[in-house]
């Protein structure tokens, strides 16, 4: 399924050690799938500030520190096969 849709999204590649911080999509498109914590910008909000603010909804922490690489793009492709 491929969302058409041009609203600007944060997303976060959350690293623990060895291990990377996914979660299950509630919503569609790809409903059930594993994604990283992030959504779409508010009209007007800066992506660190998004970002920092969808962590906080999604997964009821702050953000301390990150290493900041803006400008990747990637159109709803959903990669991960399965984990153990």
């Amino acid at each position: 399924m491929l969302l058409q849709n041009s609203k600007p999204t944060s997303s976060a590649l959350i690293l623990h050690g060895n291990k990377i911080l996914l979660g299950k999509r509630k919503i569609n498109p790809a409903k059930g799938a594993w994604d990283v914590p992030g959504g779409f910008l508010e009209l007007g909000e800066h992506q660190e500030a998004g970002l920092k603010r969808e962590i906080r909804e999604k997964l009821g922490v702050g953000v301390r520190g990150y290493y900041r690489k803006l400008g990747y793009k990637l159109q709803n492709s959903y990669l991960v096969k399965s984990l153990v």
